[in-house]
């Protein structure tokens, strides 16, 4: 099943203490995947926890930017419909902002695929990692103070327009295994990513290897006889 662009939710942002409530995206389709930026903190590193209508999110990274606040990127399988999404950080009134995206036919277990983050001095900003899984999708957040949003490269796409310093840029569809990358342009010198890939749902059927063994070769999995095995891994 290939990876498809959901939607994406309402940013906010609020200088307060914690926590910071956003609206999630309005969900629909299989095997999602959702996404939430928090970004602010004021030099601290401070975001203790991302839920998704009240489940908690998984943290993949956070970079301290140039502005001095920190980006931080959490994901989360089968996200809610509409749901309130809460950002909680410690340390009383900071400076936070946050937004959420999601996909559909992303694979349920093992995600992210890989993660990477990435600083630059200049305006042009390459954000690179290699990919593990085939035809894997790539979702980055780029942050700059500018309160203008950077500009989307080759085999980008910008998904946000914030006016917050940072937005949501994706590869806008499957890449390769191997090195793959988000492109920007920053509209003034020095901006920061994190990106993270995350691998498609794979239908059981088209599973050729499993643990590094053929298919045909492989005669049960964890115990159970393969041809009775509808399921693994939220593959069917």
């Amino acid at each position: 099943m290939a990876i498809a662009f959901g939607a994406v939710g309402a940013a906010a942002s609020q200088t307060a203490v914690s926590p910071l409530n956003l609206t999630g995206p309005t969900v629909s389709g299989s095997d999602t995947i959702g996404f939430c930026v928090a970004y602010g903190g004021d030099t601290a590193d401070v975001v203790t926890g991302i839920t998704w209508g009240g489940s908690a999110m998984t943290f993949i990274a956070k970079i301290l930017t140039n502005n001095n606040h920190y980006s931080y990127l959490y994901y989360i399988l089968n996200p809610s419909s509409g749901a309130t999404v809460e950002i909680t950080y410690s340390g009383g009134s900071h400076f936070m902002s946050g937004g959420t995206i999601y996909y559909t036919g992303a694979q349920q277990s093992g995600q992210p695929d890989a993660n990477t983050t990435t600083e630059t001095p200049n305006t042009a900003l390459t954000s690179t990692l290699t990919t593990i899984a085939d035809n894997c999708w790539l979702v980055s957040v780029i942050a700059c103070d500018s309160g203008i949003a950077a500009t989307a490269g080759t085999g980008t796409i910008i998904r946000t327009g914030t006016g917050i310093s940072w937005d949501i840029f994706d590869s806008n569809g499957a890449r390769s295994i191997g090195s793959n990358s988000i492109i920007a342009t920053l509209p003034i010198e020095g901006g920061n990513a994190v990106t993270a890939s995350f691998a498609p749902a794979t239908s059981l059927a088209n599973l050729k290897t499993w643990n590094g063994l053929a298919k045909a070769s492989v005669k049960t999995i964890n115990g159970l006889a393969i041809a009775s095995v509808k399921t693994w891994n939220g593959l069917s």
